[in-house]
């Protein structure tokens, strides 16, 4: 099916070189059978559609202005593929992305693949002696994730373990010195393995999933459960003791969460985070004012982010936390609080409360709709737009420099991405990615292969990662 759409693709771009329109009917084009394609137009919009007897999918799209192209439909309403939806993702195309220290994984035709440094088996394939320059599967041919479908993936870009949901549990593998693979043992894994279901997680669906560091978290049932190093009360229980836990517990729900369904999680080095009700709540280091609380007291319970400032009634619908500072997007603004000069932005003092990004204009027509912390340099999207700020060291911005960038910048958006809507942007340690329409493209610091296009080589300008065969 995906030859197939591809090679109706080129027969309308000539159609459309030698007569300057594209054909109204598709009588002349040739299927394998079984697939129907259809092409309509509307005297503006023009949609490839492609179909079969299971399952009705779209996903290919162009309009009058430009050629056509993997995605949506440029100025319209169609929408290629909805990760949120419950049919089936179309295949050959990218779902998710997570970007690790100097590793990557994502979601290809449901399955997960990784690249980039094999370190403690970090890549999932059962090895951790190979540096993958190119997307490399994830080991699903035999273990737990036999026959499964994996919807979510997450990454550490602080450490070398990753995991992913599938089927409503979590699936873990890489480091492990602390328990972070939360499948009972200290065991370094280079393979997924499950985690432990058989006490707080037991009969709850999984719905998200973050790690970082050396402990992970998941929500479920609209609770939040983690495992790991408990340093500072990192993991959420209320206590510091024990100091790690192999298996998932469930933090504290009865202080300020209490009564509160979580939507989402974000984890740090030394702290974790989460959005609530609207609102955001952070439990272990507070040093550096890493909690956002007004201190910089350290919490091994669930405290709640400052709203007595800039987030006093507003909304918060995305967080990320990154080494030394945590980022929200709030009524479609971004905030952050922590180490300033990792806030970047001109603050160079550390903010124990949330404090506005100075978007230099970029917002003053759209809203931004999620975001991404790292090191020292921060993302997020909006209008279907990437935009970074901070160190440029190693071109990590995307924006085909290495100077620093005081407010956000956009990331390049031709070559390679041809002007594609992003969907998503990580940010690694020294590189970063976007998912936009079904594809991967990456940039800055290569020296394992994390840029994916098969050379270790740095790039200042997003390339391609290369589709799996």
């Amino acid at each position: 099916m995906k030859s197939d759409a591809r090679n109706a693709r080129v027969e309308l771009e000539n159609y459309r070189t030698i007569n300057d329109a594209y054909p109204q009917i598709s009588d002349d084009l040739v299927f394998s059978e079984g697939v129907d394609v259809e092409y309509d137009s509307d005297g503006a919009t023009y949609c490839l559609t492609v179909s079969s007897t299971a399952a009705q999918t779209e996903y290919y799209a162009t309009d009058s202005e430009s050629q056509v192209a993997e995605g949506v439909c440029p100025g319209s309403d169609h929408i290629g593929y909805d990760p949120s939806a419950s049919e089936p993702a179309p295949m050959g195309l990218w779902t998710d992305l997570s970007g690790g220290y100097s590793y990557v994984c994502g979601i290809y035709d449901g399955n997960p693949y990784c690249w980039g440094a094999a370190t403690n088996g970090v890549l999932g394939n059962g090895s951790a002696a190979t540096n993958r320059t190119v997307p490399h599967p994830v080991r699903v041919s035999s273990g737990p994730l036999l026959g499964k479908t994996v919807t979510s993936i997450a990454a550490s870009n602080q450490s070398y373990h990753a995991c992913a949901i599938a089927d409503g549990e979590v699936f873990c593998w890489g480091s492990n010195a602390y328990g972070q693979v939360g499948d009972g043992s200290t065991t370094t894994r280079n393979y997924p393995v499950a985690v432990s279901t058989a006490d707080v997680l037991a009969g709850k669906t999984v719905t998200q999933v973050a790690v970082n560091g050396t402990h992970s978290c998941a929500v479920a049932d609209g609770d939040v459960f983690c495992w790991g190093r408990n340093q500072h009360g990192k993991l959420g229980i209320g206590s510091t003791s024990p100091t790690q836990s192999t298996v998932p517990v469930a933090v504290d729900m009865t202080g300020v969460l209490s009564g509160k369904t979580v939507s989402r999680i974000t984890l740090a080095n030394n702290h974790t985070c989460a959005i609530a009700g609207g609102e955001a709540f952070c439990w272990g280091y507070g040093g550096y004012s890493l909690l956002g609380t007004g201190s910089t007291a350290s919490s091994s319970a669930p405290a709640a982010v400052s709203t007595s400032g800039v987030l006093a009634g507003k909304t918060v619908t995305d967080i990320s936390g990154a080494g030394y500072h945590t980022c929200v997007i709030a009524d479609g603004e971004p905030y952050c609080w922590g180490v300033g000069t990792r806030i970047n932005n001109g603050y160079t003092t550390d903010q124990s409360s949330p404090v506005a990004i100075d978007t230099n204009g970029v917002l003053d027509d759209t809203a931004a709709t999620s975001i991404v912390s790292s090191y020292d340099h921060t993302c997020f999207v909006a209008d279907n737009t990437a935009y970074c700020w901070g160190s440029g060291s190693g071109g990590r911005l995307g924006t085909g420099l290495t100077s620093d960038e005081l407010y956000p910048a956009p990331v390049i958006n031709s070559g390679a991405i041809d002007q594609r809507d992003v969907a998503k942007v990580v940010a690694g340690h020294s590189y970063g990615c976007v998912l936009a329409r079904g594809e991967v493209f990456c940039w800055g610091v290569g020296n394992s292969g994390q840029i994916g296009d098969g050379l270790n080589a740095a790039s200042l300008n997003p390339v391609q990662v290369t589709n799996p065969s």
